[in-house]
């Protein structure tokens, strides 16, 4: 009761602050109400094409949904990057028998770069991938968890480096061993391999035998195969749940993606050479140093909250996608851009026009959720007028900024249940 009391007594200090609003509000709108699933009995059945596991089937999913094995009885029809290349063919929709009433949509974890895919997004009618712009966002920052605080004294490792891929598209290897000659990496990957992992730290799971050694390290290299907008990988994450700086390149607003001030961007310096003398630095200075870890002791998410909006595809990126088609929530990052199919009423040119913006996504943990105050008809104009800008403030990501104005800034980030010794937070938003 005192969490809800403190919730309520917040929004009453926001509500009585605003400035010049362009609606009327009535007390009885921003009441808590119970949300319960729309329809028990199955909803949308859907097909799943391609390498990848398969989210699970939650029963607090808004909307319900099954598997079929067979693409004639799906109304969704999902393609991932991985087991499929007919998409790329020419009149792709025939070849494979598609209904003109099936949805299609594709899913991808891995970078464009390597890929191409981008160029054939128009054949489908949503996107589910690891872009923050995407239909349904599925970023990779969904694994981050941590759930220990490291004093720098545990730390007897200078630089580690994990890394099995040697085949780069962004000469990340060749910068490693440009580092090489001013400063020791142990290399456990395959790719100049010169490190072995102690026999104390070995576990038949790869990722823990990982983690386990990163935690002995002042620094991780975590540099990615590919510079893509939006793509960060576990590359970052897994250092940084251990209490390990990375030391990253790669994706240019990956400031974006973590906590504030907890990555060494490599791509701010000029040189190899410059930024391993700043590590240098860094290592026989522990105040400098631990600045790099003071996010983890406030609990401070910074950017990171903005991509923690989502959830990871193994927990719900089906179920989003099956809410969206149902108009309960939207991406707020989502570009405004119309695909060319034959689902035009699908179109995201019409997401803003039919999103029913009295209810939105909510966490599956809880059926909880909340009314908007009274709103305008939405017609691609700022219908709000909320002065809260901390969401979208000291960021280089070029988000769109009408629908930042319209859902970022009415739902106030509110971090909920941090507990150190968890490993998992979730960021909720409300109003």
């Amino acid at each position: 009761m005192m969490i809800i009391g403190l919730i309520v007594a917040f929004l009453y200090v926001i509500l009585s602050k605003l400035k010049s609003p362009i609606f009327q509000i009535e007390s009885a709108e921003i009441s808590r109400i119970i949300i319960k699933p729309l329809n028990k009995s199955v909803k949308y059945k859907v097909f799943y094409s391609g390498v990848g596991l398969r989210d699970p089937i939650n029963p607090k999913c808004l909307v319900q949904f099954e598997y079929v094995n067979e693409s004639k009885d799906a109304d969704i029809l999902i393609f991932t990057t991985l087991g499929n290349t007919n998409y790329q063919e020419d009149n792709f929709s025939e070849k494979m028998g598609i209904r003109n009433d099936q949805i299609l949509v594709f899913q991808a974890m891995e970078c464009n770069s390597y890929y191409g895919y981008h160029q054939y997004l128009h054949k489908f009618n949503y996107t589910m991938d690891y872009r923050l712009t995407s239909d349904i966002p599925i970023p990779y920052s969904e694994t981050f968890s941590f759930n220990e605080s490291l004093p720098l004294e545990n730390k007897t490792g200078f630089i580690a480096a994990f890394i099995s891929n040697c085949d780069d598209n962004n000469n990340r290897m060749k910068y490693v061993e440009e580092m090489g000659k001013y400063v020791k990496i142990d290399s456990y990957g395959f790719c100049q391999h010169n490190t072995e992992i102690p026999e104390h730290y070995r576990s038949p799971m790869l990722h823990v035998e990982k983690m386990n050694v990163l935690r002995d390290y002042k620094f991780t290299i975590a540099f990615e195969n590919s510079d893509d907008e939006d793509y960060v990988t576990e590359k970052l994450y897994h250092p940084l749940s251990v209490g390990s700086v990375p030391i990253y390149r790669g994706c240019k607003n990956v400031i974006d993606m973590a906590p504030p001030n907890s990555v060494i961007d490599a791509n701010k310096f000029e040189s190899a050479e410059a930024l391993s003398k700043y590590l240098i630095y860094l290592d026989k200075n522990k105040t400098a140093y631990n600045k790099y870890l003071e996010w983890r002791v406030k609990g401070d998410f910074g950017n990171l909250k903005k991509v923690r909006l989502f959830r990871n595809s193994a927990e719900y990126g089906i179920c989003a996608l099956v809410e969206r088609l149902e108009n309960l929530w939207i991406n707020p990052y989502l570009t405004d851009w119309t695909r060319d199919t034959n689902y035009s009423k699908l179109a995201c040119q019409t997401c803003l026009k039919n999103f029913n913006v009295k209810r939105r996504r909510i966490p599956i943990e809880t059926n909880d959720s909340f009314v908007l105050p009274e709103y305008q008809e939405i017609q691609n104009e700022i219908v709000y007028s909320w002065n809260y800008n901390e969401a979208v403030k000291d960021t280089s990501h070029s988000f769109n900024e009408t629908l930042d104005n319209q859902y970022l800034n009415v739902f106030p980030n509110i971090i909920l249940n941090i507990n150190f010794d968890e490993t998992f937070w979730w960021l909720v938003p409300y109003i």
